[in-house]
């Protein structure tokens, strides 16, 4: 969700979304709906529009779910690798106890290739 819509492309503006409630337990109206590039190579949609929001916030579940990626998270980065081909897709960096998304790959690549299995 973002409150800048200069982020989003494709923006559906829409009095009949449903309001959703932020951390500090109030309740706040979607005005829409668009797409963002997450770096150069990817994009998500269905990202909510919320006037005057001031944060841009990722839900690490509809990402990895719309991306089929995994979200690999250090003490120092985060790490998103594709599913399907195992390929680094994407990262971030941690930052007084909150991770930022790179965007536009200057997230720096600790390896080329990781696998990932269940426990």
């Amino acid at each position: 969700m973002t409150g800048t819509s200069s982020l989003l492309s494709d923006l559906e503006q829409s009095s009949s979304l449903p309001n959703v409630t932020l951390a500090n337990g109030s309740t706040t109206t979607v005005s829409g709906l668009g797409t963002t590039n997450l770096n150069l190579n990817l994009s998500l949609s269905f990202v909510l529009h919320i006037l005057d929001f001031p944060f841009n916030l990722l839900s690490i579940s509809k990402l990895t779910t719309i991306l089929n990626c995994a979200a690999i998270f250090l003490s120092t980065h985060c790490i998103f690798q594709d599913l399907n081909t195992g390929k680094i897709i994407g990262g971030g960096h941690e930052a007084g106890g909150l991770y930022y998304l790179d965007r536009y790959g200057s997230f720096r690549l600790v390896a080329s290739h990781l696998s990932i299995s269940p426990l």
